[in-house]
């Protein structure tokens, strides 16, 4: 059965109502199409980079969060359905919302993966933000950037001593005879369409509250300098953003 909400005109679900015209599917949900006021922001460009990050004497791990299209770990589904209808002319979970919404719950949440038996993970990289440009590319399997210009840069050391390790890079013949508690600490050099290997990952296997990490030692990014005032101002932290301007 088929029901359609909002039907985007020269869409998928147009083509799909279009393809199985005598399926049986539900029509009175159905509302006029509304095309979004609002679209993910596009990462800097790389001659648009604040340079004082494009130091390579990095000794952050950083987690870039993105868009998300349903509740955060620290709200119920209501929550999230609530937002959208009072969200203004920003989606209510965008990126920049997002990383908001960790400093404000003091939290960044890992989430379950089905590869690791459904265990949860949080994801860090050692990447420089120059490095991680390319990687804030639009993924269509996901319909969003991979990463966005958002995120939270911990000292690596205190993230050890809370028991964050680095990924393990392996050939696909490797991997699978690492079994144990060790496997979820090993992952794939490559795949047919990426190359792992270069996202030089780190994992947490819990939430991390940001209260167990001193002030000083975490820096807030942003896309634009006004976000990272705004940050400074509300939160009191360390906020830089990834433009000048």
């Amino acid at each position: 059965m088929i029901i359609p909400v909002s039907v985007r005109p020269g869409g998928n679900m147009e083509d799909l109502l279009a393809e199985f015209p005598n399926k049986i599917y539900v029509d009175r949900f159905r509302v006029e199409f509304e095309k979004s006021r609002w679209k993910i922001p596009p990462p800097p460009a790389p001659e648009e980079l604040n340079p004082a990050l494009k130091s390579r004497k990095w000794h952050y791990l950083t987690h870039w969060t993105h868009t998300f299209y349903s509740n955060w770990c620290t709200e119920n589904k209501f929550r999230f359905y609530e937002s959208l209808l009072h969200q203004g002319d920003e989606y209510s979970h965008s990126a920049f919302r997002t990383l908001m919404n960790m400093l404000e719950t003091g939290r960044i949440c890992a989430t379950p993966r089905k590869i690791y038996g459904g265990e949860r993970v949080l994801s860090f990289t050692a990447l420089t933000p120059a490095e991680s440009l390319k990687f804030m590319r639009w993924r269509s399997g996901l319909v969003r950037r991979y990463w966005e210009p958002y995120g939270i840069a911990l000292d690596r050391q205190t993230l050890i001593e809370l028991g964050a390790q680095p990924v393990r890079y392996v050939e696909a013949n490797e991997i699978r005879a690492i079994e144990g508690k060790v496997r979820k600490f090993y992952h794939l050099r490559k795949s047919r369409r990426y190359r792992w290997v270069e996202e030089s990952e780190w994992r947490l296997f819990e939430d991390l509250k940001l209260d167990l990490v001193p002030s000083e030692r975490f820096l807030v990014i942003t896309r634009i300098p006004a976000e990272a005032q705004h940050i400074m101002k509300r939160f009191g932290v360390r906020a830089t953003a990834m433009t000048v301007n």
